[in-house]
């Protein structure tokens, strides 16, 4: 696949990526594929023809990768949304507010922390000024870590679907 850039110690992105389809749960060789894409790593060349070296059983992942997100619990959570049938756009941009990982329905923003921009208090007090604003402008936000993503999906999926209903009925009411 990629024979330039393999040492003998090491193997090049593509490669690795190619390896990881084959041997990694599907959602976390996509997360890997998504994230090269985002850093400038693959280009959607390379994945349309690392795709198409697989066995024809991965023809359907190719449809799936979305260089959009920004690290691999938002590719995890973009997956459960669109294995649940949501509709959603990924990485929004708001006017004087910034960009959010997703809008849900066009009433719903997720956003998936990680600890690396989200931890210390100063981006804490950015994320709830951020909230507010969104809040103000008639959005319901959530927002989710590593540890909901990777190890309790059901409620993410289900917090958001629940948001969905709530805003929902508060239209009609």
């Amino acid at each position: 696949m990629d024979p330039e850039s393999a040492t003998l110690d090491c193997v090049g992105v593509i490669d690795a990526l190619s390896q990881m389809l084959l041997c990694q749960p599907r959602s976390f060789a996509i997360a890997a594929i998504d994230s090269a894409l985002n850093k400038g790593l693959v280009t959607v060349l390379d994945v349309n023809n690392m795709c198409a070296g697989l066995p024809a059983r991965f023809a359907v992942i190719r449809d799936l990768v979305d260089g959009r997100c920004e690290s691999g619990t938002e590719t995890l959570v973009r997956l459960m949304m669109l294995a649940a049938h949501l509709r959603f756009v990924p990485q929004v941009l708001f006017a004087g507010i910034g960009t959010v990982d997703f809008v849900v329905d066009g009433c719903v923003i997720v956003e998936v922390d990680g600890h690396e921009w989200h931890d210390d208090p100063d981006a804490q007090t950015r994320d709830y000024a951020r909230d507010a604003r969104l809040a103000a402008l008639g959005y319901t936000v959530l927002r989710f870590d590593y540890q909901q993503v990777m190890f309790e999906p059901e409620l993410v999926l289900r917090a958001i679907r629940t948001a969905l209903r709530m805003h929902r009925n508060a239209s009609q009411a």
